[in-house]
């Protein structure tokens, strides 16, 4: 009894110290910690995987490429051009180099040691199953599933506007094409797998925001290969604010600017110190600077050199161009005036039905429930004024929908930092404009929709 009695207790202090882990401010870094550890298990069990097991697959998947590495699924689209070069490179670093030990393929991966290369977590073991064409085709219906359940999620969460601005943003960056190329869809699967879980969660109650941005910018470095990493980040942050105004419309103001500047923090952190982590434990382990590697890589593709020189202006009118081929500019302005229109005619509409309801209320007051029925009811009430139209709940509608406009920044940001990387990439960097598009078709549709109650109630 007494040893019984001594375990329990034991028991009870881990549970206790684990409990002290996890709660406040420390729970952050163990977090984080623990990511890294999965990480490294992660690529060391499919490290272990042999060559000879993925061997035919291999050869048949890199046939493939015979046909070029940049050709286009419509000449006529600029955007629908594939990445097949860093296709060619995933599928390469998928076999390994037997002379060396998993651990050491899994950390070096044929002199690539900057990157984690976590995409080699799910494309390995599939290619030990199928070809590069059959991982695609899978791939193709992954993608139009969770597009659909993205729609579902965030329209019960929020409302349909939002989701529909969700789903308009993906397809104008091409999404015919993302299923085709392993480096476009990595990015497309972790923003909308990450939307989806943060939906869930807030159905249960406040998640821990801070917390699962972290995680999100730490897997996106993980498996991502420097393409619209910042999707990750703008287009959730966008569903999280509005959650959060909804859930807490009590906090105001500057509490909401940080808000988003508290879970942009957090989602760079896990990003950046996810990339730090990978680099420091690469030089211990390989014997050689990966560190000075990646500084000298970050000051390419921030500074750019002679031979790329950088044009941090020219670049964002590059990934514009990507985005908004000829045309798309003036069907966008159409739409925006349409959306004016509506938004104009709503309030025009709701006014004129609260008079009528307040025309009724002064009719029942003056005569007597049953006199009032017998009078004529006015079908409209006097015009407003400018004033009277102006309402308060539609400026607090606006109000507090205006933050969402911040999270369109980003991606110009981005641009600016690192101008020379998305000027040579632009043919697949012009997606992070997706964040932008989807945060003002959001602020659009939070503000256009018919309001019901307090604002942004669904």
């Amino acid at each position: 009894m007494t040893e019984e009695r001594a375990e329990s207790r034991t028991g009870t202090k881990t549970g206790v110290r684990l409990r002290k882990l996890l709660t406040g401010q420390k729970r952050y870094p163990v977090v984080f910690a623990g990511l890294i550890l999965l990480y490294l298990i992660l690529l060391f069990v499919v490290s272990c995987i042999p060559n000879e097991w993925l061997s035919g697959n291999y050869e048949e998947s890199m046939k493939e490429f015979t046909k070029g590495m940049y050709w286009s699924v419509d000449d006529s689209l600029v955007g629908t051009q594939m990445d097949g070069g860093t296709d060619q490179l995933i599928l390469s670093n998928c076999v390994t180099d037997e002379s060396h030990s998993a651990f050491y393929n899994m950390l070096d991966v044929k002199d690539y040691a900057r990157y984690w290369h976590g995409y080699l977590v799910p494309v390995r073991p599939l290619l030990c199953l199928m070809t590069y064409k059959h991982i695609k085709y899978i791939s193709m219906i992954l993608c139009f599933v969770l597009l659909c359940l993205v729609y579902e999620k965030v329209g019960k969460a929020i409302n349909r506007g939002v989701g529909m601005a969700l789903i308009v943003s993906l397809c104008m960056g091409n999404i015919i094409v993302i299923p085709l190329s392993f480096q476009y869809m990595s990015m497309y699967y972790i923003t909308t797998v990450a939307v989806l879980l943060y939906c869930l969660a807030a159905k249960r109650g406040r998640p821990d925001a801070g917390l699962f941005f972290l995680a999100v910018g730490s897997v996106t470095n993980f498996i991502d290969f420097l393409t619209s990493p910042l999707n990750s980040l703008g287009m959730l942050l966008v569903v999280a604010y509005l959650l959060y105004v909804k859930q807490a419309p009590e906090e105001r103001g500057l509490k909401r600017i940080l808000f988003l500047l508290k879970n942009s923090v957090a989602w760079v952190c896990g990003y950046g110190f996810t990339w730090l982590a990978k680099w420091c434990i690469a030089s211990v382990f390989l014997r050689r600077n990966v560190i000075l590697d990646a500084l000298d890589t970050i000051l390419f593709r921030t500074a750019g050199n002679e031979e790329y020189p950088t044009d941090r202006l020219g670049t964002i009118r590059v990934n514009l161009g990507y985005m908004l081929p000829k045309g798309a500019v003036a069907v966008l302005g159409a739409l925006v005036i349409c959306w004016a229109a509506v938004l104009l005619f709503a309030w025009v509409r709701d006014r004129r039905r609260q008079g009528t309801r307040k025309c009724l209320e002064e009719n029942e007051k003056g005569a007597g429930r049953e006199d009032a029925a017998s009078k004529r009811i006015p079908r409209r009430y006097p015009p407003e004024t400018g004033r009277e139209l102006w309402r308060r709940e539609d400026k607090n509608t606006i109000v507090e929908s205006l933050p969402v406009l911040l999270v369109a920044a980003y991606p110009f940001i981005w641009y600016l930092v690192l101008s020379n990387h998305s000027q040579i990439h632009s043919y697949f960097t012009y997606r992070t404009l997706e964040t932008s598009v989807f945060a003002v078709l959001s602020f659009m549709a939070v503000c256009a929709r018919k309001r019901k109650g307090a604002a942004l109630a669904a």
